[in-house]
């Protein structure tokens, strides 16, 4: 069975030049969370993708749960700090498109509007 990030791979893979998978040292209830994504990425099923693949982790703390357990802190935290690097990355590039979304957020390559960007 194919995973999220294996079908968002796969779609894509094609028509981009990098994929930055950005994972936290914690969770979104400020526990420790466990490195899928490096392990996911040596292992043979994902080996075709890899060269395309830059893992980024954020060793940042800033998830205090509340009495629920629950506080997307984090999520946020984490999701400012992508929007912030790429722009810094890519600030003298100014034809690159960037594409952000959570892993399940699959999109196929025929979902972009290539008319709209002049592609």
């Amino acid at each position: 069975m194919e995973r999220p990030s294996e079908i968002r791979l796969h779609e894509l893979h094609d028509v981009v030049d990098a994929f930055v998978a950005v994972r936290s040292n914690v969770t979104h209830k400020g526990e420790p969370s466990f490195d899928a994504i490096n392990r996911a990425m040596k292992s043979p099923r994902f080996a075709r993708y890899a060269d395309k693949v830059e893992v980024v982790t954020v060793n940042e703390n800033v998830a205090r749960a509340d009495a629920t357990g629950v506080n997307f802190a984090q999520e946020n935290y984490k999701t400012e700090w992508v929007t912030t690097e790429m722009k810094t990355r890519y600030a003298n590039a100014p034809d690159t498109i960037i594409l952000f979304g959570h892993v399940d957020e699959v999109r196929s390559i025929h979902w972009f509007p290539y008319d709209r960007v002049g592609v």
